[in-house]
């Protein structure tokens, strides 16, 4: 008796092992509602709000509008990441799959 006789497949014993599955579930979790849509917009809105208020007279004004821009979109995505992980710790932590 083999293997497909069981109905069996053989597993692989590489590193990714059941990331296709719960990549899937993350993305139909985030993607599957409109939750999304709106995240994109209030982070957009928070990261060009300063940069569109740099003053017309300034002298090399797309410098200065870069520099802003990254330096505000920089923190909006450190804090971003803060509140997305909180999020999914406090999931596990209600599913109670974290040890």
């Amino acid at each position: 008796m083999n293997e497909r006789d069981l109905g069996l497949q053989r597993v692989s014993p590489s590193w990714y092992r059941g990331f296709d599955a719960i990549y899937r579930k993350e993305l139909a979790a985030w993607f599957g509602t409109h939750r999304w849509i709106n995240q994109s917009i209030i982070w957009m809105a928070l990261t060009l709000t300063p940069a569109l208020m740099v003053p017309a007279a300034t002298h090399d004004r797309g410098v200065a509008v870069l520099t802003l821009f990254l330096w505000s979109g920089s923190n909006m995505m450190s804090i971003g990441t803060v509140i997305l992980t909180q999020g999914a710790i406090v999931e596990e932590k209600l599913t109670q799959t974290l040890m």
